[in-house]
């Protein structure tokens, strides 16, 4: 299974950092890791990252007032688990904004909120996608 689509929780000019859950099923194997991939909305392919063993990633290095998508990938000892869905896309702030990210330290009670809401709403939209195709 892939896991959760990652949530952006916060950005600045220059990061992002984004959260998502572990797949519903490991495939019984346990998860060792995850990759994170972007793709500025101008990329032909997306880029790796980082790799990291929380559910949750500062991505560095991002260019300022850019569009981005972020994308998971579980690593365990059968290999890597396909993608999740790419995060909705998000612009990173323009350069001068004096906004150097409170980033980091979401607390988890608010991350599973997201997480959970971000849940249901991909359901329901796999729920009436297939109510258009039958």
């Amino acid at each position: 299974d892939r896991p959760q689509r990652p949530i952006v929780v916060d950005i600045s000019s220059t990061k992002a950092y984004l959260v998502w859950s572990s797949p519903l099923y490991d495939g019984n194997n346990e998860i060792n890791g995850f990759r994170v991939d972007y793709k500025a909305r101008e990329d032909l392919k997306w880029t790796q990252s980082t790799f990291t063993i929380e559910e949750s990633a500062l991505i560095n290095d991002l260019k300022p007032s850019t569009y981005y998508r972020f994308r998971v990938s579980c690593i365990n000892r059968m290999g890597i688990s396909a993608y999740s869905w790419a995060s909705e896309e998000v612009r990173t702030l323009d350069e001068n904004t004096e906004n150097e990210l409170s980033l980091t330290k979401i607390d988890k009670q608010s991350a599973y909120r997201l997480l959970e809401h971000q849940h249901r709403l991909d359901e329901n939209s796999s729920l009436s996608l297939n109510n258009v195709n039958a």
